[in-house]
């Protein structure tokens, strides 16, 4: 995953523009998603096989995995407290919404029923 730091307030010149790789870990990373108050980026990323989903810290400057175990984990999208992240989850014959809370690892299947669980979103009520 790269960014892009864009000058505030001024015209930039493209050609001065540096891309700026974040993640290192993994070559594959996908769907990044910012957290609402703009300190961390969540994405996918292909990891031993399977894809995780991943957080880096623009506060700290690190990437932690934050999903493990068996099933794809895609499309990561941030509550807006920035704690929060619902992602879907599938395999061969399931697919699946998950809720993960940043401090603890467990995530909890929040989706049930058949049919496909893909690019869940948050809406204000």
């Amino acid at each position: 995953m790269y960014v892009l730091d864009v000058p505030e307030g001024e015209a930039a010149k493209l050609n001065e523009l540096q891309a700026k790789l974040l993640t290192k870990r993994s070559k594959e990373s996908t769907a990044p998603a910012w957290s609402p108050d703009g300190s961390k980026l969540a994405y996918c990323a292909m990891t031993n096989g399977i894809r995780q989903i991943w957080i880096y810290d623009f506060n700290t400057k690190e990437e932690r995995q934050l999903t493990q175990g068996q099933g794809h984990k895609e499309n990561p999208t941030w509550a807006p407290n920035s704690l929060h992240i619902i992602f879907n989850s599938s395999g061969a014959d399931y697919s699946e919404l998950y809720l993960v809370n940043l401090n603890q690892p467990d995530s909890v299947k929040i989706s049930s029923g058949s049919g496909e669980k893909r690019f869940p979103a948050w809406e204000p009520r």
